[in-house]
């Protein structure tokens, strides 16, 4: 092997093998010689040239500098990450591997508990992360299958729930987890001309949501509150005044409620005169009846008065008995109108018609359209009846129910001949 020791030498028949020593500013460095090409001077080493573009491999790196306003670039020579220096800098970047089953670590070096800032190009702030001193609770980020919800979540203890708060520590949203929960509020958005929701979702078939005020405090809606609420559920048909519910319907309907709902159309009205587990009865009447069609939009309220609500229904004529008034040959006398209503549970009748008195005496009667509640065969003003004929008018203010059947026996001031063609209207309440 020869070896040249100092500049003065020349080596004339190089080998493979052989060393070549070179000085640059008092650093030696020594070069293997790996291949020569008989007749030429070119011998293939390693040596890092200041000039030359050169792949290095397996190379440490210990503390290398990188200029203000230096950069990475990829292979291509487009620049991947760029460095700018701060005059004095303390805090810095680092990044840490992992071993199996890890993330890597992307974390703020320097100073204690010192946070990461992410900026846009022109140096403005776009996201903060702060530290503070010996902290635990952390937000996590993950991401999602297809069809599947990207997840924001708390770590690094158990129900630790999340607080949003200004820049001047002013609270705006605290989330206050439940150990071991399975129902959640949904917020859901909207397209135009529809509402936005909130609502309870959850493992939970039937959940209530829960609105509190703070001490004495209760909750309060702005806007235009029209009184009614989503029954976020579908009923279906079962007859023209019934409709099958949700099992549990007595918790959450009662009688004298309203309802309204759709079946293709605009808004059907009406009002509850009993509930059951999973049955709803409605006043029978000629204005809306439930049709054997789809059930969409139920809505009820509680309230006495919802927008569009018409308090008042057209009905089917009574059914009057016809030994004390008929029509002068047997028949049913003729009612001109027939309206009912309710509030709570009061039942509220206006009807008026004409027709002939049977029998001499001072009753009228006729079947009432709901049955009456407790107070059978009790005598309980009813309101004002009016008879009139000839000019003659007669007045009336009481009357007997009877429950079964339920009938309702008008008593007036005075009795009326038989076969006497009479005018009649009346006005009467009672509790069903």
């Amino acid at each position: 092997m020869a070896k040249l020791s100092a500049f003065t030498n020349v080596l004339t028949s190089p080998q493979a093998g052989d060393l070549l020593y070179i000085v640059r500013s008092g650093v030696s460095y020594q070069i293997s010689v790996t291949n020569f090409v008989g007749g030429a001077d070119d011998i293939n080493t390693d040596l890092v040239t200041l000039a030359g573009v050169q792949t290095l491999t397996n190379k440490t790196l210990t503390t290398p500098k990188i200029v203000n306003a230096g950069y990475i670039s990829d292979e291509s020579g487009n620049e991947q990450i760029n460095f700018t220096t701060t005059a004095s800098a303390v805090n810095n970047i680092g990044v840490k591997n992992n071993t199996t089953g890890n993330n890597p670590v992307l974390f703020a070096a320097g100073e204690a508990d010192t946070g990461i800032s992410f900026q846009n190009s022109e140096g403005e702030n776009m996201f903060v992360m702060d530290a503070v001193p010996s902290g635990v609770g952390c937000i996590g980020v993950q991401n999602a299958a297809a069809g599947n919800k990207p997840q924001l979540y708390t770590a690094g203890a158990n129900d630790l729930g999340l607080k949003i708060i200004t820049i001047e520590s002013e609270e705006m949203l605290i989330l206050v987890p439940t150990a071991s929960a399975v129902n959640e509020i949904t917020i859901t958005s909207a397209a135009t001309g529809n509402a936005p929701q909130i609502a309870a979702t959850g493992g939970d078939t039937n959940i209530d949501l829960l609105l509190k005020g703070k001490g004495s405090g209760s909750p309060r809606f702005s806007g235009n509150h029209d009184g009614w609420i989503d029954a976020n559920e579908t009923p279906t048909y079962a007859s023209a005044s019934t409709m099958n519910v949700l099992t549990g319907a007595t918790s959450k309907f009662q009688k004298g409620d309203r309802i309204r709902f759709k079946q293709g159309g605009g808004w059907k009205y009406a009002v509850l005169t009993t509930t059951a587990d999973t049955l709803l009865t409605i006043l029978v009447n000629t204005d809306y009846t439930i049709a054997n069609a789809a059930i969409t939009d139920f809505y009820y309220s509680h309230e006495v008065n919802p927008i569009g609500y018409p308090h008042w229904f057209n009905c089917a004529a009574p059914t009057f008995i016809v030994g004390t008034i008929d029509n002068g040959s047997g028949g049913q006398p003729t009612t001109t109108y027939y309206r009912q209503s309710i509030i709570g549970n009061t039942l509220f009748v206006r009807c008026s018609g004409s027709g002939t008195k049977a029998t001499t005496d001072n009753i009228i009667a006729f079947t009432l359209p709901v049955y009456e509640a407790d107070n059978a065969g009790q005598f309980t003003s009813i309101g004002i009846i009016i008879i009139i004929f000839t000019s003659t008018r007669i007045v009336g203010t009481g009357g007997n129910i009877d429950s079964n059947p339920a009938l309702c026996y008008l008593f007036l001031n005075t009795n009326i001949t038989d076969n006497q063609a009479i005018d009649f209207g009346f006005n009467l309440a009672y509790e069903f």
